[in-house]
This record gives structure tokens, sequence and C-alpha cells, in this order.
């Protein structure tokens, strides 16, 4: 995976000027907008237009969930099973946004019907099988990933497709 990453990090920076591992500080100028950004480089540059798409953090503050025993990560997300998608030992399921898995429409899709059969189904909690972790970048040239990463584990099969009426 590092060899994928590595060589799509240069074709996009061919067309894109990446700034990675960097702190940005933003400041409004009659001019536009002018980034300074320090950190594993530093510079500063005036934009016209400045999109940011970082991504978001579920809104979970109004539910105290620390005070119904539920424990959070570093980044304020409920710790939960993503086979059962259930927090600990409660009765509290997780799905969509709010469980911070794979933010893929298919992969929120399955994990609020495994987190709705579960909740029906307390306390007899079951795990299901997940789809292949499966996700597309739209880049060019276009980027996928299937299956597990590195840091879930490798396992390598094989599957025979002598007999099929379309191989």
């Amino acid at each position: 995976c590092a060899k994928v990453h590595d060589a799509l990090q240069a074709i996009i920076a061919k067309d894109v000027e990446l700034k990675l591992g960097v702190d940005i500080e933003p400041r409004r100028t009659d001019d536009g907008v002018s980034l300074s950004w320090s950190g594993a480089s530093t510079g500063e540059d005036v934009f016209d237009y400045v999109l940011v798409a970082t991504g978001r953090r579920p809104n979970l503050d109004s539910l105290d969930l620390t005070n119904a025993g539920i424990a959070l990560d570093d980044d304020g997300v409920p710790e939960h099973d993503r086979g059962t998608m259930q927090c600990g030992e409660s009765s509290i399921f997780l799905a969509g946004d709010v469980a911070d898995n794979l933010p893929i429409l298919h992969e929120a899709s399955q994990d609020g019907a495994i987190a709705g059969r579960n909740a029906v189904a307390f306390p007899a909690v079951n795990s299901a099988n997940r789809f292949v972790p499966f996700s597309l970048i739209f880049t060019s040239p276009p980027t996928a990933q299937i299956g597990e990463s590195e840091e879930d584990g490798v396992i390598t099969g094989t599957a025979d497709f002598d007999d099929q009426g379309r191989a």
C-alpha cells in the first residue's frame, strides 16, 4: 500500500501543490485570502478563493455519552465494535457518520442495517459479516482500494473460476 500511496501522491502533485503535515493560518486580505503554513514546510501565498474540505466531526456533544458510560476515542467518537455497531455492552448502537467508519455510502448503509438488527435483537447481539472494503477515488488515474489495509492484516487467497459461464 505504501508504494501505491507514494505513486498516487507523486501523480497528484504534478497538478496540485500538496502541503502535507502543516498547520494553516488563513487571513482575509483585499486581494482574497492569504494562507500561511508551518510544520513540514513553511510559506505564504494569496488566493482568490479557498475550498476547505476536511470532513466533519460527529455532533455528539449534547448527548453526554460519557455520562451513559460510553468511552470516547481521542477524536470524541464513541468506541464501538465494528462487527455489531454496539458501544461496549450498552444498548447503544451507532451507524453512519457518527460511527466514524469509512465515509462511503454502501458502508454507512451496512452500518445502519447491522445497528438496526442488533438494536431490535438486544441483548442477543450478533456480529455481521462485513462487505469486502472497497473505496474509489475519482482522480486521474482512477484509484481504488479493495480489501483490508496493511494495518488490518493481509490475507491472500485464491478462487477457481474455471467453471463459470462467463469466464
